[in-house]
């Protein structure tokens, strides 16, 4: 399988030669793969966003039902900060316009005939680069965020169960998936489920207390050690057949797992208490 980056991107412009232009260009990228959309309209993009997020958009500055200052507008509307870049082409250059669409939150402006295949691979190439850092800025910021939102709620509250609760809570809105929980092994290394946050139609799993006798054979030792377990597809990936099958009646599809280890660490409350024990696993499920 290959390891190059796969890029979706909008062609807005009401000329199909213009069009098969553009996208016989960049389908001579040879370093990431492109995945073309095509709209003749702005109502037809906005319509494409609002299905399918792209990673950039080129759009034509004239177009029969619009231009590039209306679509920037209605944009921002619809999807404030998205980090999406948008292009605007035009048949002739113009500073004016140039500068005004860059005002507007354009990333560049492009004069037609100036491109060619050369020129458009370097530059979407650069804008992907780009968008490729500030997202990764952008994630970096968000998991800090979320590290001293859980920080903050550990100091401000006493019971365990709280800290856990909010914590699986910030999880899943951080990771946007459909349940993160974590699972606490016993001394006898069955588990129980000490805090959810599942969305429906999901089944609820918390306090509910079993045994993995097929993880406690094949993975304990390794997630003792620290290990991060990531699976896109359970149906796909190198497992054990019991633990597939013990995923799937807990409705996972993909996975991740992220072992949490307290060595010798107990926590007493106020109002209960909960013995930490040496090993407990914090799941985020798709």
């Amino acid at each position: 399988m290959s390891d190059k980056p796969t890029y979706t991107i909008l062609i807005v412009d009401d000329s199909p030669e213009d069009r098969e232009s553009f996208c016989r260009y960049l389908y001579e990228e040879k370093g990431c793969y492109y995945q073309i959309l095509e709209a003749e309209l702005v109502s037809e993009a906005l319509e494409i966003c609002d299905r399918t997020l792209p990673d950039l958009i080129v759009l034509d500055y004239i177009l029969p039902d619009d231009n590039g200052f209306g679509f920037l507008q209605e944009w921002h509307k619809r999807y404030g900060n998205r980090l999406v870049p948008v292009i605007i082409l035009t048949g002739q250059g113009n500073e004016t316009i140039a500068v005004e669409v860059i005002k507007s939150g354009a990333q560049d402006y492009w004069v037609k005939g100036k491109l060619s295949s050369f020129v458009v691979r370097q530059k979407t190439q650069s804008v992907l680069q780009q968008l490729s850092l500030k997202r990764q800025i952008a994630r970096q910021q968000e998991q800090q965020n979320l590290v001293n939102s859980i920080s903050l709620r550990i100091r401000e509250s006493l019971r365990l169960e709280q800290v856990l609760q909010r914590t699986v809570e910030e999880v899943r809105e951080f990771l946007q998936t459909d349940r993160v929980l974590i699972y606490k092994f016993l001394p006898d290394f069955s588990g129980i489920m000490v805090a959810e946050s599942v969305l429906p139609p999901y089944r609820v799993c918390l306090d509910l207390q079993f045994e993995d006798v097929c993880f406690q054979e094949n993975y304990l030792q390794p997630y003792r050690q620290g290990r991060v377990f990531v699976a896109s597809d359970i149906d796909i990936i190198d497992l054990t057949e019991c633990h597939r099958e013990m995923l799937k009646d807990f409705q996972v599809r993909a996975n991740l797992v992220v072992p949490l280890l307290l060595n010798n660490y107990n926590i007493s409350q106020t109002s209960s208490s909960i013995s930490k024990p040496k090993l407990s696993m914090i799941y985020g499920g798709y």
